[in-house]
């Protein structure tokens, strides 16, 4: 997977629980210009981002006053910080369960 289908799913998965938490007026903001682009923008391609991208604009439209708007990384440090720091315990689970059903 590369970095952008990354932040698309990451993204999609987001919007999905606040659906399902059945939040409104809600305002999304995410550190990919070209997710947030894709999204303001009617283009259609085939790829996996741009695929992940329409399904994030389904769900968008389900919820009311939802917007997503681009904000620098710099601005968005703290979540970049949670991001990394849950994919390396998200690694390290997954190893230790790897290791741990091999001695089984």
């Amino acid at each position: 997977m590369i970095p952008l289908e990354a932040e698309a799913w990451a993204l999609l998965e987001g919007i999905k629980w606040i659906h399902e938490l059945g939040y409104q007026n809600v305002e999304i903001e995410i550190d990919c210009k070209s997710i947030v682009d894709d999204l303001l923008n009617c283009n259609r391609h085939n790829t996996n981002v741009h695929i992940l991208v329409s399904k994030c604009k389904e769900v968008l439209n389900l919820i009311l006053n939802s917007l997503v708007s681009f904000i620098w990384r710099q601005t968005n440090n703290f979540a970049h910080r949670i991001a990394h720091y849950i994919l390396l315990v998200s690694r390290s689970l997954i190893i230790f369960q790897i290791r741990f059903t091999m001695f089984l």
